[in-house]
């Protein structure tokens, strides 16, 4: 599980080039229902913040790194509430 883990780390890495903010966080979705710590999202906001924001975009230039944050959360709350779902689901060795 640990290859797999690693190679869509690798992909949304490569994608990060060539797709725009909104289709790579849709991408992220997955690695958020599968892992039990993405953490990865909040890397990958911060990167999209940091390379592609605009001069003055308001209050926080951060929004992508806080979208993350948010996804995160939202996505291990709710996991929390399945029956289902083990803390560890898909870090298995």
């Amino acid at each position: 599980m640990n290859r797999l883990r690693l190679a869509y780390d690798l992909i949304l890495a490569v994608l990060f080039f060539f797709m725009p903010w909104w289709a790579l966080f849709l991408l992220t979705l997955p690695g958020l229902a599968l892992y039990a710590w993405f953490g990865e999202v909040i890397v990958l906001g911060l990167a999209i913040d940091l390379l592609f924001r605009a001069p003055a975009s308001g209050v926080t230039p951060l929004w992508g790194t806080l979208l993350a944050l948010l996804l995160l959360l939202l996505s291990r709350t709710a996991k929390r509430g399945l029956r289902f779902h083990t803390p560890y689901a898909a870090d298995t060795r």
